[in-house]
């Protein structure tokens, strides 16, 4: 997995321990303001679960 890290962000791939920290971003209204409304676990982990790319055959 590539990582870019500067001294105020870090830009990874999605992972599936990032669920708890996604529910609570999609269900805050001014934060998807702009957004379509993705509000409960079930419609976040389906979210996670798209973006996720597999790893890579060795």
């Amino acid at each position: 997995m590539n990582i870019l890290e500067t001294e105020r962000l870090i830009l990874r791939t999605f992972v599936v321990g990032d669920l708890d920290d996604m529910t609570a971003i999609n269900q805050d209204p001014k934060v998807c303001e702009y957004l379509p409304q993705i509000g409960n676990r079930e419609e976040t982990t389906a979210l996670i679960n798209r973006m996720v790319i597999p790893p890579k055959n060795k």
